[in-house]
């Protein structure tokens, strides 16, 4: 839709709004950068077909007051818009509506529009436009949509919302089509929580555009060279920290932080603040870090906001499973990687050592957990994930049938060696006896149709073989307590922090900023899953307790193998991390 920017400022012009630091201003004449970057979004947006942003911002950067603007200029440049201004809390609520009827008061004429109703429920104008008034809150309100058909929303401190429901009951009242409709959800982060969700989904989103707003685009976010501030705060140089920071903001967004802004960042941090992490929480440096845990990750934040962004363009080959009453008559086709339960990122290498973390979930439905499988090459110095299956919609007997096949495809059908650590609480019982069922139900695959035609051997070797056996394959069951999983948990946490970790998956990543520990115990935060991240975890401590050692025996060492397997890619990569390593080793072989 067309979108006039200018109209929009000139609106703004009009407007009277309160300030901290300088009284009763017209809003336009003092709009901070970031408030000019969200407006100039939205209307680019806007021009180019988008309705919905999700604004991800900092502490006292005026995103609501500009949002509040949006509300009023809709109302008046569209008569008939039928909007709802949802806050968090019934404190919010009064202090917006306050803002707006100042907003209103302060109006020129040729902007004014008579109210037809105005209390703590609605607000309405003579030209038939109206928003009502609603109150998200802590707790249960799957009632908020209801009953309403809406063309503009705007949503504040989604983050501090206590109720999924009320989320869906929300949108599922937004009317989808109608060209004018515009839908503004803008909050701080606050940990991971459903907030959290919205801004990973609107990331990936065409139709949603996900705009974060920096502390460093806020104009009094700074300090002069002749205040008493810099003299103490304004030094040359910059911490690692900093470094890596400046780094960021330059590459993400464009952006070079100056001195004064340093100086009042080290001023804020050390004489009101006083938390690393709860800065970083209200006035993030980037969006990766504003939804940090005060004191509570279980995994190093840094650490895997360097992973997420090297894993996020690696490409993969998606793959989805058609399940029958047979083992052998079941196939797994090939899909579009965005709607694939099983991602591939390496195929099965002959004589790879491969280890696999399956962590099932109780029964399929949309709702509950997610059944996940990770597989990894196994080195004498590296552990790499080559393929991960997730799923909600996964009965137990269709796991069992996923772990023998990736068992096997990891295993025996190509001359490898393969170690599955099944979680056998509570689904992965049904899981172990279903596979214990195969063993004497799998036929020669007479009449077989299916991929499996081919693989029962394969399969067979895996099933039949336990942990103590000699062979190519084999299963350990893994029974998780308090005890054992902090151990399963620190061995993926200790081969993160030695990189010993090599990882492929965008999801993975994003589930471990979740885990948190929280009252002595591991778990994962707010709404958050960490099934993929257990199912690491299972594979990690298989591989710490007995892969690695048998990957040591197959002389299996990452730099070198890779050589192997690709000399021309491994030429091209000698000036990365390892390089040194790889000159040599290409030296011994002769290829360089």
């Amino acid at each position: 839709m067309k979108f006039s920017l200018d109209s929009f400022y000139r609106f703004c012009n009009s407007l009277r709004v309160d300030t901290k630091e300088y009284g009763i201003v017209p809003l336009g004449k003092r709009l901070y950068t970031a408030q000019k970057t969200v407006v100039n979004r939205i209307g680019k947006g806007l021009e180019d077909g988008v309705h919905s942003f999700v604004v991800l911002k900092g502490r006292q950067m005026g995103i609501s007051t500009l949002s509040l603007a949006f509300d009023l200029y809709w109302a008046f440049k569209y008569p008939g818009t039928q909007g709802s201004l949802v806050t968090n809390d019934d404190g919010n609520k009064e202090m917006f509506r306050n803002t707006l009827k100042m907003y209103q008061k302060g109006l020129p004429n040729q902007w004014k529009i008579p109210t037809t109703t105005d209390n703590r429920y609605e607000l309405g104008f003579k030209n038939r436009s109206r928003f009502i008034y609603q109150v998200a809150g802590e707790r249960k309100n799957s009632s908020l949509g209801k009953g309403k058909a809406l063309n503009f929303l705007h949503a504040t401190e989604v983050s501090a919302w206590g109720d999924e429901e009320a989320l869906a009951s929300l949108q599922s009242a937004l009317a989808e089509k109608h060209p004018l409709r515009l839908y503004l959800y803008e909050s701080t982060a606050q940990g991971f929580n459903m907030f959290y969700d919205m801004w990973e989904t609107a990331k990936r989103s065409v139709a949603q555009d996900a705009i974060f707003v920096g502390w460093w685009l806020k104009e009094d976010y700074t300090v002069r060279e002749d205040s008493p501030i810099y003299k103490v705060y304004g030094y040359k140089g910059l911490s690692e920290y900093e470094k890596k920071a400046a780094r960021v903001i330059q590459k993400m967004y464009g952006y070079t932080l100056n001195q004064g802004q340093l100086a009042w960042y080290r001023w804020k941090l050390n004489d009101e603040i006083k938390d690393e992490n709860l800065m970083k929480q209200n006035f993030p440096m980037h969006e990766e870090e504003a939804f940090i845990l005060s004191g509570s990750n279980f995994f190093s934040t840094d650490l895997l906001t360097d992973l997420h962004k090297s894993v996020m363009k690696l490409k993969y080959t998606g793959f989805n499973f058609v399940f029958r009453d047979r083992f052998e008559d079941c196939d797994v086709k090939e899909a579009h990687p965005r709607h694939a339960s099983l991602r591939i990122w390496e195929f099965p290498k002959r004589g790879g050592v491969y280890v696999l973390g399956a962590d099932p979930a109780y029964g399929a439905s949309e709702n509950n957990d997610r059944s996940c499988i990770q597989v990894f090459r196994c080195y004498a110095d590296k552990l790499e994930q080559v393929a991960e299956f997730c799923s909600p919609l996964c009965d137990t007997y269709q796991f069992a049938y996923i772990c023998a096949y990736l068992s096997g495809a990891y295993g025996p059908a190509h001359g490898s060696l393969s170690m599955l650590n099944l979680e056998i609480n509570g689904p992965g019982q049904a899981v172990k006896q279903e596979l214990n069922n195969m063993k004497r139900n799998i036929s020669d695959a007479g009449g077989a149709t299916g991929e499996m035609r081919d693989f029962i051997g394969s399969v067979r070797s895996y099933l039949y073989r336990r942990v103590d056996s000699v062979g190519k394959s084999f299963a350990l069951d893994w029974k998780t307590n308090i005890d054992s999983k902090e151990r399963m948990m620190n061995a993926l946490n200790d081969a993160l922090a030695r990189q010993l970790l090599v990882l492929k998956s965008v999801d993975m990543v994003e589930e471990m900023r979740t885990v948190i520990r929280e009252n002595g115990s591991i778990t994962h935060a707010g709404h958050t899953h960490d099934d993929r991240v257990i199912a690491a975890a299972l594979a990690a401590v298989a591989y710490s307790d007995y892969m690695r050692t048998e990957a040591a025996k197959a002389r299996q060492f990452y730099e070198e193998q890779k050589v192997r397997e690709n000399p021309q890619a491994a030429f091209e990569r000698v000036n990365d991390i390892g390089g040194q390593l790889v000159r040599g080793f290409l030296r011994n072989v002769g290829i360089q």
